[in-house]
């Protein structure tokens, strides 16, 4: 394949894929100098490139893309999963996702990545995209217990609630199924807005119930100790950084 052939079809590409893919590789790789230089073509971060030329003149990659470029299988999750799946409410530059194919954070466009490493047992599914097709991100149950766990990558703690709160439905037995290997800290902001949400999902009582009896004596903190101690909620022995009046209304109704 010829260097202007490839470029012209590849919007995210590494410079390895293309090297592969072009009749002299070391011709392709003084053409991508030179394209860099021109505004052909554009560094996203050692290795990676994102093509200008041809159909993608003066179009930005999409920072899906720019994740699919580093790892096809990666898994989009935290915040940056809350807003493929449709529920996010505030605007992120910041995308998280997982992989074992990159360890350090990097900036682009004035969108921050963040790779985090695959977790055992972690839940995905494929997502389909206008801006690359089918993605895997994290279940909605491994969303809503991820951005629980750490409200810090996903928008903070108003946004985790808000956000997770607005899924149409939660398959609560998965929910359940999980929380057994989390942390009690978890499985109380877990039963928290499970219970917040037990009309809209149909929670079982059972499996509020359960998720009491995996609660220790607490109490347990939803936020860190500097975020503040204004709000609490018994049944979950769970205390909240604002009065709870305020925190439930974070919660979105159906």
């Amino acid at each position: 394949m010829k260097f202007t052939e490839y470029i012209s079809t590849h919007h995210v590409f590494k410079t390895s894929e293309l090297l592969a893919s072009c009749d002299s590789p070391s011709s392709a790789e003084e053409q991508l100098r030179i394209a860099v230089k021109t505004g052909k073509a554009e560094r996203i971060r050692q290795g990676l490139y994102a093509s200008m030329a041809g159909r993608y003149e003066g179009t930005l990659p999409d920072s899906l893309e720019v994740i699919t470029g580093i790892d096809p299988e990666a898994a989009v999750c935290y915040h940056a999963a809350l807003d493929v799946l449709g529920v996010a409410h505030d605007v992120s530059f910041q995308r998280e996702f997982r992989t074992g194919k990159l360890k350090t954070a990097f900036e682009y466009r004035g969108i921050r990545y963040v790779p985090y490493p695959p977790e055992a047992n972690m839940r995905t599914r494929k997502v389909r995209t206008d801006a690359v097709g089918r993605i895997n991100v994290t279940t909605k149950e491994q969303t809503l217990c991820d951005c629980l766990a750490r409200p810090d990558r996903a928008g903070g703690i108003e946004e985790s609630i808000r956000a997770v709160s607005s899924f149409a439905y939660i398959d609560c037995d998965v929910v359940l199924e999980m929380a057994r290997s989390l942390d009690k800290t978890d499985v109380s902001r877990i039963g928290w807005v499970l219970s917040q949400k037990a009309s809209d999902w149909r929670v079982p009582e059972k499996v509020l119930d359960e998720l009491r009896s995996l609660l220790g004596k607490g109490p347990y903190r939803f936020g860190r100790i500097k975020a503040g101690s204004e709000g609490w909620s018994p049944e979950w022995r769970l205390i909240f950084p604002e009065p709870i009046e305020e925190v439930e209304s974070w919660i979105t109704r159906r």
